[in-house]
């Protein structure tokens, strides 16, 4: 979809609608966005369009006597190729001055688009089983994506844009609090031998990979039930409890958790993570 946009305040809805449907043009959708042209913000009404609009803001410009907005796929900056790239908008004058301007960038990688420190009124967005969610995503739509099995997308994203720009606070604040309740209600023994850990929670029996298991204690908070199960390990199993520990510890800190207790705790097992 291509974007044809007046600067607000220089036509009137209909009165844009008409001209551009005077060009040949469908329009799908209207909205507005501010974008930082020079060193000002100006507010530009949007409409998207089917058709390609390459070139045709400046002719447009001239006619209403208002910077004209024009935005589609021959504006992408980048190879494509490179599954990274920006994409811009031009913004033409009535005087034929015209401005390249980026306002998203997509990561074909995780079917992200962030919007730039150039734009205001546009939100990220990630497309996960070809479904697109606004981001940050809500607890509804978490819940969602697991049910489809494929929270792992969510989780590289996390780690490459931030946590909080991918989840949103309330979406946390409810995973802890159930969190919380599972630890409540949840009953488990520890299968050194098979590795695996069984746990019984409402009603239900499963079994978790011990290095899992532990790596998730940690994470709730709860050193202590960690510090038995690690005490109690073989030596070749607290091994491989102490890797997934570091693993776990170098994604936290890349997600900007703070790590400072799991920095203890590690280095209470005699891991250093500074020499890793």
């Amino acid at each position: 979809m291509a974007w044809l946009g007046f600067e607000k305040g220089c036509l009137g809805d209909e009165e844009a609608k008409s001209l551009l449907e005077g060009l040949g043009l469908t329009v799908l959708r209207d909205f507005e966005i501010e974008v930082e042209v020079g060193k000002e913000w100006v507010a530009f009404r949007v409409f998207e369009v089917r058709e390609p609009v390459e070139s045709v803001s400046c002719p447009l410009a001239r006619k209403v006597g208002c910077r004209v907005l024009e935005g589609g796929k021959h504006l992408i900056l980048g190879e494509v190729s490179a599954k990274i790239w920006d994409e811009a908008v031009r913004v033409c004058s009535p005087d034929g001055e015209t401005e390249l301007i980026p306002v998203y960038t997509y990561d074909a990688f995780l079917d992200i688009r962030m919007p730039s420190r150039k734009v205001r009124g546009l939100e990220p967005e990630i497309v996960v089983g070809g479904k697109v969610y606004r981001l940050p995503l809500s607890f509804e739509d978490l819940e969602e994506i697991a049910q489809r099995g494929l929270l792992e997308k969510v989780e590289k994203a996390a780690s490459v844009y931030g946590l909080f720009r991918v989840i949103s606070h309330k979406a946390l604040e409810e995973l802890e609090r159930r969190k919380r309740e599972r630890k409540e209600e949840a009953r488990y023994e520890v299968d050194y031998e098979s590795g695996y850990v069984v746990v019984m929670e409402s009603g239900k029996v499963t079994a978790v990979a011990l290095p899992r298991f532990f790596v998730s204690l940690v994470e709730e908070g709860r050193y202590e039930e960690a510090s038995k199960i690690y005490d109690e390990a073989p030596e070749e199993t607290k091994k491989s409890l102490r890797e997934s520990l570091v693993d776990a510890y170098y994604l936290w800190k890349t997600m900007g958790k703070d790590v400072s207790q799991l920095k203890e705790f590690l280095e209470r097992l005699g891991v250093n993570v500074e020499e890793k």
